[in-house]
């Protein structure tokens, strides 16, 4: 019985695809991220007690600035 407990040569696992391996933002598919607002390459994060979301610009430092959603 072979115990090796590693992956065939050419398979990922489902964290490893996850961890830089996309173009994409994974945290727009986050529901407490405006998919809208993330697409203008602004962070995006909504404050779920206010509705309110952070229009700073993506992966900014420091805590969000909640402010009104953009009129759609």
């Amino acid at each position: 019985m072979n115990m090796n407990m590693t992956a065939p040569v050419g398979v990922r696992s489902a964290a490893s695809a996850l961890r830089g391996h996309r173009p994409d933002r994974l945290e727009i598919h986050n529901i407490e991220v405006d998919e809208v607002v993330a697409a203008q390459h602004l962070c995006g994060t909504v404050h779920l007690a206010s509705g309110r979301v952070c229009l700073l610009p993506e992966r900014h430092r420091g805590g969000c600035q909640f402010t009104a959603r953009p009129a759609r």
